[in-house]
């Protein structure tokens, strides 16, 4: 059997190149321009591979995130007839927001109450004569998080949990603890 040996430090050409792509990044200089002139040569594609790795600690979840008023959602009770499978579909999303629906409010107000979302490819098993409710198929409760997060921290938190989605609330607190109670998110939780 052979020991792994690996060294203790990166060699210096290495630790030159990142301090270099590091200060394009500082100046928000085109990384790939860089390419050319990196003490190790690299290809453009990498550099903006390297780049985007290391702006990931300092990037947070609002500089990545889709606003509420550009997603697509769908409410609690839409009827899964051949209309509403339909209009699903047609949007193309494997996974879609599912809002309660709260008699008396404004969309906007209940856009905001999110109850999780759900994975479209559940409907291939909907016959619409049944004319089902969303509400009645199960839905994945994801986890919120604050806009604060980096996307280091909200990528370990997308791997570990499986739910490949998240939501940016100004109190996640307070909505994943309606979440997890399978209550819709809170106008409160922002």
């Amino acid at each position: 059997a052979h020991e792994l040996q690996f060294p203790v430090r990166m060699p210096s050409p290495w630790i030159n190149m990142k301090k270099e792509l590091l200060e394009a990044v500082k100046d928000e200089e085109a990384p790939s321009a860089l390419a050319s002139e990196l003490t190790v040569p690299m290809e453009k594609q990498e550099v903006d591979v390297v780049v985007g790795a290391l702006q990931m600690k300092t990037k947070v979840a609002t500089d990545v995130y889709t606003p509420r008023s550009k997603v697509y959602s769908i409410p609690d009770d839409l009827v899964l007839d051949r209309a509403g499978v339909i209009q699903i579909y047609a949007k193309g999303y494997s996974r879609v927001p599912v809002y309660h629906n709260a008699p008396g409010s404004d969309e906007r107000t209940n856009q905001s109450c999110i109850m999780g979302f759900l994975i479209t490819r559940q409907l291939m098993l909907i016959d619409w004569d049944h004319e089902r409710e969303v509400s009645t198929l199960p839905l994945v409760r994801p986890d919120c998080v604050s806009p604060r997060s980096n996307l280091v921290d909200l990528l370990k938190l997308l791997r570990g949990g499986g739910s490949l989605m998240a939501f940016v609330c100004a109190r996640p607190d307070l909505a994943n603890r309606a979440l997890k109670l399978e209550k819709p998110v809170p106008v409160e939780a922002g």
